[in-house]
């Protein structure tokens, strides 16, 4: 099954390449994090995805991402993970013209293969954009549920400020793993925004074992085909 959903995700994106009267938007975008807690436990990944989305009438389409996450470098052997390929297909409507709702389902490689279902929203106004989302992982080692919200005020016209949180808990009572970040985004030109955050973690196995820690993100994303599409999600499958 988990062949057959990757060849599907493979045929969505080259069938959605040929309706370009449907097409709405697309991003490419770069990130490199770091993550440390401390104690010679820290990681370093670099992440690039790519997104695109389609409109089947005006107010109801599809959107289509694909992710790849290379392990640079690690502290330590036993904190390998390795590199990390994810999909995830979006089917949204919009009931207003700032608003848009949807119903994620998505793969990765990581545990051998996790699924992921969620339904998740967007709220754009005049100077800030809001994204939150809930979801389950399907998973044979580490089932768990997701939380988690972004949001993005424009402080001039190409600075925002940025914030985030998210919190994924684990079945069993295998504890949870949580971020809370704030960041800067600026829009080098109206296609190209860099961008950086600083995020506090929590790492709960359960049992009284919490370790805390933090994440520095840097990172780039891209416009392809058209402007920036402030409606558009941005799900990130690695954490």
């Amino acid at each position: 099954m988990k062949t057959t959903f990757w060849g599907a995700m493979v045929l969505c994106a080259l069938a959605g390449t040929t309706q370009a009267q449907g097409f709405e938007s697309a991003d490419l975008g770069f990130q490199l994090y770091k993550y440390d807690e401390g104690g010679n436990i820290d990681t370093t990944f670099a992440v690039l995805t790519a997104d695109a989305s389609y409109l089947i009438t005006p107010r109801a389409g599809v959107q289509v991402g694909l992710a790849y996450s290379h392990e640079v470098d690690v502290s330590q052997a036993w904190l390998s993970v390795g590199d990390t390929r994810a999909a995830t297909i979006h089917a949204f409507v919009d009931p207003t013209d700032s608003t848009r709702i949807g119903l994620m389902i998505g793969a990765d490689s990581y545990n051998e293969g996790d699924y992921i279902y969620a339904l998740e929203g967007t709220y754009v106004a005049d100077r800030y954009r809001v994204e939150a989302r809930v979801g389950r992982f399907e998973s044979d080692i580490e089932p768990a549920s997701l939380a988690e919200i972004s949001t993005a005020f424009d402080l001039t016209g190409r600075l925002q400020g940025t914030g985030s949180y998210q919190r994924v808990t684990y079945d069993g009572g295998f504890g949870y793993f949580e971020l809370a970040a704030l960041g800067l985004g600026y829009d080098i030109t109206d296609r190209l925004t860099g961008y950086a955050n600083y995020g506090n973690t929590v790492n709960d196995f359960g049992g009284g074992s919490v370790f805390e820690g933090n994440q520095i993100t840097l990172g780039v994303t891209m416009a392809i085909g058209g402007g920036q599409n402030p409606r558009a999600f941005t799900y990130n499958p690695f954490f």
